[in-house]
């Protein structure tokens, strides 16, 4: 290591990473072992040339990587590194992920797509296995949640108009599937539209108004003074007030998709910040955002449950049991606490002490059974 330290440094490497073994149960893991071993490719053929045993180890197996194993190295860490930004991506609790799923599905998909018809024979053969497991859980656009859509749809920067545009590329028949943009598009819009009137009536907005409305303004059937003109002018409000309110409720989600989008390229966008921001310009819209929003992706993994990496576990995100999480957390501070120091000499004179009183305790005793045997 210490050779192999010293070449890097000599390439004058100038990176605190070091080189990584991988895990065969985490592919993760092979990503990160071939990320860094790229960046110490140099290091790796001058120790080879300085260090005879390097060379007689690796010969044991495989042998030293020649530059057609670097090349193909290079060309993989990109196609792996895909997957790895969106695990990551996905795997987050501390932010809004639920709008994030479809950019990193249907992007997967684009990319797979592509590799298919890669020049690099293994990688073709690799990317067609893939986007066989891939379309067995999203080649069919009948089969998947179609909140999938609606999270996006309610991200300010993308809407329906992008959601459609995706699942045309994918779906679509000019790509190979058997769906009309028309007819995404009406799938898609006819769940948001269901969505959202259901959200109104919980507020009360269409039926609640409407009936409130109907009641207030309804002629009394008990007053005999009223006239015929007064009854027909209270029916005439009454009508034009739930039509009213009918045109009110859905033009806000209307008005919603039709403004302008949000610029997608703010690092700094924070969706829920924007939400509570508009939520009274959109205030149904705006509930239904934070329901859906609301939703995780991925649940935490077991192994990062047992792990003293630095993953702090919470309610939403696991189906463990209460205690057994803060025995994971107790586990984990006591692993992670600094050892302190031990005084021997302290430790000799507690010893010496301890024993001393345990000397006197036995003579006492031994005294009192004396006396008890001399009363008999």
């Amino acid at each position: 290591m210490q050779k192999f330290k010293t070449c890097a440094h000599e390439e004058k490497l100038e990176t605190k990473k070091l080189v990584c073994l991988d895990v065969e149960t985490r592919w993760n893991s092979t990503f990160l072992m071939l990320e860094s071993a790229l960046v110490f490719k140099r290091a790796f053929e001058r120790l080879e040339e300085e260090d005879p045993k390097y060379k007689v180890e690796l010969e044991k197996l495989k042998g030293t990587p020649n530059e057609l194993d670097w090349h193909y190295v290079e060309s993989l860490v990109p196609f792996l590194k895909i997957f790895y930004d969106a695990t990551m991506k996905i795997s987050g609790s501390l932010y809004v992920t639920s709008n994030d799923l479809f950019h990193v599905v249907y992007g997967i998909a684009c990319m797979l797509t592509k590799e298919t018809s890669s020049k690099i024979e293994s990688h073709k053969i690799m990317a067609r296995r893939m986007k066989a497991k891939h379309d067995k859980y999203w080649g069919t656009f009948d089969n998947i949640n179609l909140l999938l859509f609606i999270a996006v749809v309610l991200d300010p920067r993308y809407k329906l108009e992008y959601a459609c545009f995706v699942l045309d590329e994918v779906y679509g028949i000019e790509h190979g599937g058997i769906w009309t943009k028309n007819e995404l598009f009406e799938s898609v819009n006819g769940v948001l539209e269901d969505m959202f009137k259901d959200y109104s009536e919980m507020r009360g907005v269409t039926s609640g108004s409407s009936s409130r409305s109907a009641e207030s303004i309804a002629p009394n059937e008990n007053d005999e003074s009223e006239s015929v003109e007064d009854y027909l002018k209270k029916e005439f409000k009454r009508k034009r007030m739930e039509d009213r309110v009918g045109e009110t409720t859905l033009s806000e989600l209307e008005r919603y998709l039709k403004v302008n989008l949000e610029d997608d390229e703010d690092k700094t966008f924070d969706i829920l910040a924007w939400w509570k921001k508009h939520s009274g310009e959109y205030p149904i819209v705006s509930l239904m955002a934070r329901d859906v929003l609301a939703i995780p992706v991925s649940t935490v993994a077991y192994e990062s449950a047992f792990s003293t990496g630095g993953r702090v576990l919470d309610t939403f995100r696991s189906s463990l049991t209460p205690l057994v999480v803060e025995s994971l957390i107790c586990c984990q501070n006591w692993l992670r606490s600094s050892t302190l120091p031990i005084d021997l000499e302290e430790q000799f004179e507690e010893i010496e002490e301890l024993e001393q009183e345990l000397k006197e305790f036995c003579l006492d005793e031994g005294t009192i059974m004396s006396d008890l045997v001399d009363d008999d």
